[in-house]
Order: structure tokens, then C-alpha cells, then sequence
């Protein structure tokens, strides 16, 4: 991805305040995490107008991360009042002395735009001053504890951990009925009504995995912006 500039809203000049790879990134999954993935479009509308020159000022994805109230916007699910104390206590406690640098930076695989967003991640960056005790040890046992789950995840979603590294992670706990969501993304069960069918249905069978899926190819792709 290009470096590209984003404009402040509201000055008789536009001020540049953005020249980062990474500022695409973060409006991409913000646009894909947003409203169950529907503000998809409207966030690869505006990296594409950054990319050709032709970015409004007043283009809300450009507002939003300039408004940011902090690290929030593409790094966390919800930036309307976050309480980013409670955030940093609870991430330097229990996840920052878990993160694998040599996986993370695997996963980079050489993207400066990603490397500008996680590389090193804003919410650890924090920890140094932050001055809460490291959590000795780290998880252990089933994660699930033995109680059948049902893992809804939305094939949009940016947040939350993949298909395979949820199947991963809970190979050996019985019972984990992994379900990919398509056309949907972070909360697959606030959008649209057909995971939550598949939801209650299963509750009532919590043994074996949801017995009908045919809802899911019915929901109707996110609208892309022209």
C-alpha cells in the first residue's frame, strides 16, 4: 500500500496530518469491523480516493481517525468512550508477556503498513509506564472447560482470531463447533438474524454441531460505494 495523506476537516488550507501506511490499514478495518462489516465499502472508497489524489476533507473515515481518541480506531472493536485505563490494566497484566514476537513478526511478513499499526502494538507500547505486575504463567488447560461451545465468526471480521487459529487453540477441548459467518464481521449475532437462529437452534441440541446452516447463503453481501 502506498503512503497517501488525509486532510483536517474545517481549515481554510487543508492541513496534512496523516502521511502512514498504516492510516489505511486502521480505516480498512474500521470499515470492516463497523455495523457487521457494512461500512466496508465506504473505507475501501476512501483509501482508493487517498491512493488517486482525490480524498475529500469531509470524508467521514478521514474524520473519524482524525477525531480518534486515541489508539482506538481499526485497533479495538467500539472507540465511543473507551475506558483505555481499564484496557491497558487488563492488556499489561494478563497479554502483554504472551505475545510471540517471532510470530507476530512472521506475520508482518515485510507489510510496513501493517508493521506501522502492530509492530510494536499500541496497546503494549503502554505496559513500560503503565506500572501494573505482569501475570506469572499463562493460560492453561481447555479453554472452554469442557462445555460444548459454539464459536460464531464472521469471515470480515478483523478483530478477532481466524478459523484455523480458534480451531488451534481449542483442538483439544470436545464439544467446539466452529461456524464461519459469511458476509459479516465483529459481532456476528447484532446484524443479522440468521446466526442467531443458528444460535437458538443449536442450544436445544448443544452436543452435535448446528443441524441447518441454509440461512447463511442468504445473506446478502455488504454494498461497495462507487
Amino acid at each position: 500500500m502506498r503512503s497517501f495523506n488525509f486532510f483536517r476537516s474545517g481549515a481554510r488550507c487543508p492541513n496534512t496530518i496523516v502521511r502512514t501506511h498504516g492510516s489505511g490499514v486502521r480505516i480498512l478495518r474500521f470499515g470492516l469491523g463497523s455495523g457487521g462489516g457494512s461500512a466496508a465499502g465506504r473505507a475501501l472508497l476512501t483509501v482508493r480516493e487517498a491512493l488517486d489524489g482525490k480524498l475529500p476533507s469531509d470524508d467521514p473515515n478521514v474524520l473519524a481517525l482524525v477525531s480518534d481518541v486515541g489508539d482506538c480506531l481499526g485497533i479495538l472493536t467500539n472507540c465511543e468512550l473507551p475506558n483505555l485505563g481499564a484496557l491497558y490494566s487488563i492488556v499489561c497484566a494478563d497479554y502483554a508477556n504472551q505475545v510471540d514476537e517471532r510470530r507476530l513478526t512472521a506475520s508482518l511478513d515485510g507489510r510496513s503498513a501493517y508493521a506501522d499499526v502492530f509492530s510494536p502494538s499500541p496497546l503494549i507500547a503502554a505496559c513500560s509506564v503503565w506500572g501494573v505486575s505482569t501475570a506469572a504463567g499463562g493460560p492453561g488447560g481447555s479453554p472452554t472447560g469442557g462445555v460444548p461451545t459454539l464459536v460464531l465468526r464472521g469471515v470480515l471480521d478483523p478483530f478477532s482470531a481466524s478459523v484455523d487459529d480458534v480451531a488451534t487453540a481449542t483442538a483439544g477441548s470436545p464439544g467446539v463447533f466452529i461456524l464461519p459467518i459469511p458476509n459479516q464481521s465483529y459481532n456476528t449475532l447484532g446484524f443479522t438474524e440468521c446466526p442467531r437462529a443458528i444460535r437458538n437452534a443449536w442450544i436445544d441440541a448443544i452436543t452435535a454441531p448446528p443441524a441447518d446452516t441454509s440461512c447463511l447463503a442468504k445473506i446478502p453481501e455488504p454494498a461497495f460505494a462507487q
